[in-house]
C-alpha cells in the first residue's frame, strides 16, 4: 500500500507493506538470515472469511517493513500458536 499524507513525515516515517502467501514461511526464512524483527507474526484482524496476520522488520536503513498474510479461518485456527 503506497499513499500520501497531508502531514509532513520524517524520513523513516513510511511503512511499506508486502503481501506474502505464507507469512510463517516468509518470517522463518528471513529470520534465519539474521534479519531482526520488530514484531513477530501476530493476528491483527478477524474478517468475515479470513484472518489478517502481520509481522514487522527493519531494513538496513532502519525503515520499518510490514509483511501481511491472509489465512482462511480453518488454516488460521490450525496455526493460531504462531
Amino acid at each position: 500500500m503506497i499513499g500520501s499524507s497531508d502531514k509532513p513525515v520524517q524520513p523513516g516515517g513510511t511503512i511499506l507493506y508486502f503481501r506474502v502467501s505464507d507469512l510463517q514461511a516468509a518470517y522463518t526464512a528471513i529470520e534465519a538470515q539474521g534479519v531482526p524483527f520488530v514484531a513477530r507474526p501476530h493476528l491483527v484482524a478477524q474478517l468475515a472469511d479470513h484472518d489478517l496476520w502481520m509481522a514487522f522488520l527493519k531494513d538496513p536503513d532502519d525503515n520499518i517493513l510490514g509483511m501481511m498474510g491472509e489465512m482462511a479461518r480453518t488454516e488460521a485456527r490450525a496455526t493460531s500458536s504462531i
